[in-house]
């Protein structure tokens, strides 16, 4: 029996020493693949620059290159005041239903993987464009700007590569918000900002984002925007504009700054929702940015409402419809009583 428990000391000893080796090996084992990963990463991002740098300088060496450098200088998008009418609805249409055809454009090219220098770029805004049946000229982006497109353009083929994703098939999904969300809109600035924000919110790929934002050039927002221009948007349905009717908003646990998880609603891009107001955060959209002004809302709990950023709140009780006055800029309902119960929100429009 003696020797059998020198023999079972001896073994655990054997065992501690190989398992403390074993965790050692680990270790290093583990340092050195995190070293590899971060290493392919960087190969990675240098990989897209240097790309990036010779597609540039090979475009510059083409006969078609712009020589002399165009004007650097990008034209301000305008802030002419716009009503919401149904010509607007029926521009607003028109401005998404082009970007989508250069996004198509741009789909074509990268299906035979056509290589995005700038002439080839531009040229494929250009033929989008001049196909626009217009009463007037219909300007291009500036240089600027489609410099910017081409390096976004490389940028979404190389991530293309590895999800086969177009960039329509993104695109068309938020179509609707797109426009529903730019008809409401004071003027073409207001519009280009609401546009980035519901394809920021979107469920769009990062790189897709990037070049899906880039396409919409400040020239065409203004050129759409502009009511003494003239395009020909007969195809395009006046009525079809805004939300007609009534929508059910849902709840989401939220963390505001990291803190304990509420219920606070979860608006969708038809809201032009943010995460993010005056400093504070939230890990959902939580305050929509649309103006929601003659809307009635009927909660399914009591809920706490603000209609400004640090208003101070205001109560509804459940099933109670409430009917929002005037100044509506911001706007987040939660639970009144702080909890985590699901809740719901039937939002309706002005009639």
């Amino acid at each position: 029996m003696s020797d059998l428990t020198a023999k079972f000391a001896d073994l655990q000893d054997q065992l501690a020493t190989q398992a403390a080796t074993m965790g050692a090996y680990v270790d290093t084992v583990e340092a050195k693949l995190q070293l590899v990963n971060d290493n392919l990463s960087i190969i990675e991002e240098n990989m897209a620059a240097n790309t990036k740098m010779l597609l540039a300088a090979l475009g510059q060496t083409g006969a078609c290159f712009p020589c002399p450098t165009p004007s650097t200088t990008v034209p301000p998008i305008t802030t002419t005041p716009v009503t919401t009418t149904t010509a607007i609805c029926q521009r607003a249409q028109a401005i998404i239903a082009t970007i989508h055809n250069i996004l198509a454009s741009f789909d074509t090219l990268q299906s035979f993987n056509v290589v995005g220098t700038f002439n080839v770029l531009n040229d494929a805004i250009s033929e989008v464009i001049s196909a626009i049946a217009a009463g007037d000229t219909v300007p291009l982006p500036s240089f600027p700007e489609a410099v910017n497109i081409v390096g976004d353009y490389i940028a979404y083929a190389g991530e293309r590569v590895f999800s086969g994703v177009g960039l329509v098939e993104q695109f068309s999904p938020v179509e609707a918000d797109l426009v529903n969300g730019i008809w409401s809109a004071s003027d073409a600035s207001a519009a280009e900002s609401q546009y980035a924000a519901i394809i920021d919110a979107s469920s769009i790929s990062n790189q897709g984002k990037l070049l899906i934002k880039a396409v919409a050039y400040n020239a065409l927002w203004s050129y759409y925007y502009d009511t003494g221009t003239s395009p020909d948007v007969s195809g395009f349905d006046g009525s079809a504009c805004g939300i007609t009717g009534c929508d059910t908003v849902s709840s989401a646990l939220t963390s505001i700054n990291g803190g304990a998880a509420i219920s606070f609603v979860e608006w969708t891009s038809p809201y032009l929702p943010v995460n993010t107001v005056g400093g504070v955060t939230s890990d959902h959209f939580t305050w929509a940015t649309r103006d929601f002004t003659g809307w009635t809302f009927t909660p399914s709990v009591d809920v706490h409402f603000y209609i400004l950023f640090g208003d101070g709140g205001n109560f509804a009780a459940a099933g109670v419809p409430i009917t929002l006055g005037s100044d509506v800029s911001l706007f987040t309902m939660r639970r009144n009583d702080s909890g985590t119960g699901a809740f719901t929100v039937l939002m309706c429009p002005p009639s």
